[in-house]
């Protein structure tokens, strides 16, 4: 984990993604990139008439603003100045982050604050999950604890996507001081499901992670989901490891799902992974 990515945008969130970056590249001795893509901003046909007007006053602007945002990198990425690089783009396309991904280990944003979203605005964390290809660290808006990955809970479905999470996630595995795994039982299926789950255990046994303890739940009526963060609670959690979109996107917006709602109410930092 020798190059990590942060989303930046101008928000209460860059702040807690820049020291998340930071926890992560003082345990691996990491470059940090942060990316910035500057506001895309325009006029009514109306104003044409004073275009020149406009121009330089979103000019002053967007200097603005690339000025507190370098402030910002400079004031927060101080202790690790020569490893640290701030980069601003223009709003060219939907993919300036996806191509920096390409070539970072892993990716940190922000949650998507549902309540401050304006009309049209991307759900980042998940552009990122879905179309990376890398592991993404997301971080709650409303903070994050002081460590990332001491306290680890992985969510074990038997799935491509999960197997791909813990896979992506092992560098932090490996240092963590206590790894749990969350596992729904299935009634019916209980003698298949809990050897699949001594299995990833051995598994993981094999790469120097030890499992403190499995935190088996049995089917219930409340979400898989509410069950998860309940136990991320319980556990005192730092960082939730899981998969993203088992089912398509389309189902779990219809029909509700996990990763939706994980994304949506998160209170703990998640590394997602599609």
């Amino acid at each position: 984990m020798k190059d990590i990515l942060v989303s930046i945008d101008g928000s209460n969130g860059d702040k807690a993604s820049i020291d998340a970056a930071l926890c992560l590249a003082r345990k691996f001795d990491s470059h940090i990139t942060c990316v910035y893509e500057e506001k895309l901003y325009g006029h009514s046909s109306y104003a044409d008439l004073y275009a020149d007007v406009i121009t330089a006053a979103f000019d002053k602007q967007l200097f603005e603003e690339n000025a507190a945002i370098t402030r910002q990198f400079n004031d927060s990425t101080k202790s690790r100045k020569n490893k640290s690089t701030l980069k601003i783009e223009k709003p060219l396309n939907n993919k300036i982050m996806l191509s920096y991904a390409y070539i970072n280990d892993i990716i940190i944003c922000a949650q998507h604050d549902t309540e401050k979203a304006t009309f049209g605005e991307r759900n980042l964390p998940e552009h990122l999950v879905m179309g990376s290809g890398k592991p993404v660290l997301i971080i709650p808006y409303i903070g994050f604890p002081e460590t990332i990955g001491k306290n680890v809970i992985i969510a074990w479905d038997k799935s491509r996507e999960a197997s791909r999470a813990i896979h992506d996630a092992l560098p932090l595995l490996k240092q963590a001081d206590k790894v749990h795994i969350f596992s729904v039982i299935k009634k019916g299926g209980e003698e298949n499901e809990l050897a699949a789950l001594a299995d990833i255990t051995t598994h993981l046994s094999r790469h120097d992670v030890d499992v403190d303890n499995n935190a088996c739940v049995f089917d219930r009526d409340i979400s898989v989901a509410e069950m998860l963060l309940s136990r991320a609670s319980d556990y005192g959690a730092d960082l939730i490891v899981m998969g993203a979109y088992g089912h398509s996107r389309l189902r779990e917006y219809t029909l509700g799902g996990t990763t939706r709602t994980i994304l949506n109410s998160m209170t703990t930092p998640v590394l997602m992974t599609h």
